[in-house]
């Protein structure tokens, strides 16, 4: 499922709330260090955050892309006292889902301390609370726990059904090439591997990309 826009606050160098629409071919323009990187970083960041492996809302590296050193790096001023990072994903299902998070009080990590989700059948808007999540839609408690932005728990307090298993949030698979790419060689080989995920984030596997689809052309 394609993702039909993103909003982020509070994230890098945006202080107020951004909204992108994404279109088959979307182009970013601005100066330098006004933030296109930090845009197009995102996506690695959502990629691992929405498949679920891991127990942490997000991580700073996400297939070899870095965010920052540390959390704080990913608030606007270094700054994660307070405001909460937000992120917001829209998909073209009308699937979409909201992050609030917050730098652990105790500990390393972040905190999920908003979570909203909507569908055309069902909508969610959870809030940390001492003893639970609650729900503003439904004025109900819930028990929690995520993996990524994924909820892997979301019971009811007092009863027993996991709720976490009714929600449709997407998988995406993002390739990042940064800015710096390695230069051809003057002469290059194949390694005998025909299928590539990414196309590496200096361009490494792109020459071997050329050469593979040049060879399947040569044998029609």
């Amino acid at each position: 499922m394609k993702i039909k826009s993103i909003s982020f606050q509070n994230y890098k160098a945006f202080y107020e709330k951004q909204t992108m629409q994404l279109k088959p071919v979307t182009i970013l323009i601005g100066k330098n260090s006004s933030g296109k990187s930090s845009i197009a970083k995102l996506f690695t960041l959502f990629e691992n955050s929405l498949m679920g492996n891991f127990d942490e809302p997000l991580l700073l590296q996400n297939n070899g892309v870095e965010l920052g050193g540390e959390f704080d790096n990913l608030f606007f001023g270094n700054n994660s006292g307070g405001i909460p990072l937000n992120f917001k994903i829209v998909f073209e299902n009308n699937v979409q889902v909201e992050i609030g998070l917050l730098k652990k009080v105790e500990g390393y990590g972040l905190d999920i301390i908003q979570w909203k989700y909507k569908d055309d059948t069902q909508q969610f808007e959870l809030e940390l609370k001492d003893d639970g999540y609650f729900d503003a839609s439904s004025k109900k408690l819930y028990e929690c726990k995520f993996k990524g932005f994924i909820p892997t728990k979301l019971i009811e307090k007092n009863t027993i059904e996991n709720l976490a298993l009714k929600f449709q949030l997407e998988k995406i698979d993002v390739d990042y090439i940064g800015p710096f790419r390695i230069l051809p060689e003057r002469y290059f080989y194949l390694t005998g591997q025909t299928q590539f995920r990414y196309t590496g984030i200096t361009g490494e596997n792109a020459y071997a990309i050329l050469g593979i689809s040049k060879s399947k052309r040569d044998d029609k």
